[in-house]
């Protein structure tokens, strides 16, 4: 495996993204979902962004309909008038056309401070009258690797089961790798897939590979590329991409024998480059992800069977069983997408924990301990101080003795810089109508962070090998401890920090669509609520009998409380409005509904926990990427406040700030 790390380098300050939209015949059932989509996200863009809009269908059909145009409020409103207009059926479909206006395009603002991308979406194949499909597709590839050439990355979106993957597949290869490649099986996800694509071109730095690495010893095999999405990129050891995502680009290079060093020559933007590096053995951790990438590969390249030996071998049962249980054509595609992206779906912001640098901070080790499935976390006896006004259920009967409780989740505060633990506890609980108590569980919430500060130091966890060394590696865990499956560790969270200045940085790790995103889980899951209450079967409950009880606690009176006063903010979304979800929850029986809500609920929780990380970030490093205006005072509930607005990519939003006492004990 070689991690190549480009470290600093400039990135120009426009981007230009080019919409290549097929208009043809087959387009005309969703052909309303892909202008609504085109017009949301072009309605999102910066005025940093520049945009243009093209539209194709047969031969003569190509047209440029509006761009390049530079995305301020006129800007933005020309795009949607234009897509509004233009965007319609016509007939068969021809890719050549587009693909020589859309290079026309990009010379048309050619400008050293300016990235290009174009992004082509289809649902067919190629279906020339004028020369051969055989003669379509060469042309198209000429035309991509000149747009590559002029330094444009190009994405490609393939919708449905009736475009030519292999086609598609041969296009992005043609292009250089310099975009992504996603398959879509229902329109409503081609908005989703167009902002995964500008997620990746915005987090991509300009910078051309063309590079060999050569062992000590025999020659190299392949070279597999994992950033963003995992791609062959070469063979013999010899690689020459451009772009690095994140400002990496992970490699594995396939070695016909064992050498304990390999040599890395060629040009990196332009500039000589040879290096001799020793070799060390892969981690285990590294091997199962080179197993992971190669199976991966082979399943995207049609050998299932293959994919489905190594993934077993690897230990990766459930990646196993996803390969080798996908028999449809929309199975396949839909399987070979999600191995395609399967590196670049990392669940932390950033990459995750690490032993050092803007990720080694206490919110990465909760969720590297959560989102690890094999991980078991506790909250061990007498590790957490209580805050806040003392409160008891009367029906719960107190345990004399102290509990280790086990962590489920995490959560976050709207507010206030709370970031804490949900656990579930064993309790006896009396019934509301009298009789023997009965055992349930409890959900209880602990702060880890409290107000911005270090609440709880210490949490107690058994953990899988991976989750102990990234853990050991941060100074978690003891450098002298060794990892013995089903041991409890205790981590102790004193000697990093709480969050990263660099993730102080609302462009680029997306508040705004975080904050759109909450809004559109948050009408789904009142549909779906209301779904749930509708539908109970007659004479039943809702649902089986709740193992976990709901009572209330009340205030304990005759304690004496101390307060202390601390900053609450709010960021709020304004002058945006979710889709309805009314129509697909009235489609659901009682049971799909309910296990949808669940997916909704646990995505909420995600996200909320992510878009309050990048606004502690900035009140915290006081960043000024959102221009926020003087503000007005307002006397709304118990405390004044200052409410503050500021447009920020293309959206509306309100900061809210106001200073609050609370009880301390």
């Amino acid at each position: 495996m070689v991690d190549l790390d480009v470290g600093d380098v400039a990135t120009p300050e426009f981007r230009h993204t080019i919409l290549i939209e097929d208009c043809s015949v087959s387009m005309g059932g969703n052909i309303n979902d892909l202008k609504s989509d085109s017009q949301k996200y072009l309605s999102e863009l910066g005025d940093n962004d520049f945009a243009s809009v093209i539209v194709f269908s047969g031969h003569d059909r190509a047209k440029l309909i509006a761009g390049p145009t530079q995305c301020n409020h006129a800007g933005r409103e020309l795009l949607k008038q234009a897509v509004e207009k233009e965007v319609r059926v016509m007939d068969t479909t021809v890719f050549s056309e587009p693909l020589v206006l859309t290079l026309q395009t990009v010379e048309r603002l050619a400008r050293k401070d300016m990235l290009h991308h174009a992004v082509l979406f289809t649902d067919g194949c190629a279906m020339p009258s004028r020369w051969s499909v055989d003669a379509e597709e060469q042309k198209a590839f000429s035309v991509v690797r000149a747009l590559d050439e002029a330094g444009a990355s190009v994405s490609v979106i393939g919708y449905g089961v009736h475009y030519n993957q292999d086609f598609m597949e041969t296009l992005t290869e043609a292009a250089g790798y310099t975009g992504i490649y996603r398959h879509i099986s229902d329109i409503e996800d081609f908005g989703p897939a167009i902002v995964s694509a500008d997620e990746v071109f915005r987090d991509t730095r300009p910078v051309n590979f063309d590079l060999a690495i050569v062992p000590a010893k025999g020659p190299a095999g392949r070279v597999f590329k994992t950033t963003p999405e995992l791609t062959s990129i070469g063979d013999g050891g010899h690689v020459r991409t451009r772009g690095a995502y994140q400002g990496k680009t992970t490699l594995f290079v396939e070695l016909t024998q064992e050498c304990d060093e390999f040599t890395i020559r060629g040009r990196m933007n332009g500039q000589k480059v040879e290096q001799t590096v020793k070799a060390t053995a892969l981690t285990p951790e590294s091997a199962k992800s080179y197993a992971i990438a190669k199976a991966a590969y082979l399943y995207i390249t049609g050998d299932s069977a293959g994919a489905v030996e190594i993934l077993i071998n690897a230990g990766a049962d459930g990646l196993a069983e996803k390969a080798g249980s996908s028999y449809t054509p929309r199975e396949k595609r839909e399987t070979a997408d999600e191995f395609r992206r399967m590196f670049r779906d990392r669940k932390h912001i950033g990459e995750g924990l690490k032993p050092k640098g803007p990720n080694h901070n206490v919110l990465n080790v909760l969720r590297a301990l959560m989102e690890d499935e094999g991980n078991v976390v506790y909250l061990g006896k007498g590790a957490y101080k209580r805050s806040g006004e003392m409160t008891r259920d009367p029906r719960i009967i107190p345990s004399p003795l102290g509990k280790t409780m086990r962590v489920v989740g995490y959560r976050s505060h709207k507010a206030r810089f709370n970031f804490s633990v949900q656990c579930v506890v064993d309790a006896k609980v009396l019934p509301e109508n009298g009789g023997p108590a009965e055992d349930k569980k409890l959900h209880r919430t602990f702060n880890i962070i409290l107000d911005g500060n270090l609440h709880t130091p210490e949490l107690e966890a058994v953990l899988t090998d991976k989750s102990f060394a990234d853990l050991q590696s941060a100074g978690v865990i003891g450098a002298v401890e060794k990892h013995v499956p089903g041991k409890c560790y205790t981590l102790n969270l004193r000697n990093i920090k709480m969050i990263s200045g660099n993730w102080s940085n609302p462009a680029t790790l997306g508040l705004v669509k975080l904050m759109q995103e909450e809004a559109e889980l948050k009408a789904e899951q009142t549909a779906l609520n209301a779904r749930i209450g509708a539908t109970v079967p007659s004479g039943e409950d809702d649902g089986e009998e709740d193992e976990f009880h709901h009572g209330r606690a009340e205030k304990v009176q005759g304690v004496p409380v101390e307060t202390y006063e601390a900053g609450c903010v709010e960021y709020r979304l304004m002058k945006y409005k979710a889709g309805s979800y009314a129509e697909a929850a009235a489609k659901m029986s009682h049971a799909q509904a309910g296990t949808r809500v669940k997916q909704v609920r646990q995505r909420l929780i995600t996200v909320r926990y992510l878009k309050r990380a990048i606004i502690f970030a900035m009140e915290v490093t006081g960043s000024k990427a959102i221009a926020w205006d003087a503000g007005k005072g307002t006397q709304r509930g118990t405390y004044p406040k200052l409410e503050q607005n500021a447009a920020f990519q293309g959206a509306s939003l309100k900061r809210v700030t106001w200073r609050e006492q609370f009880a301390c004990s």
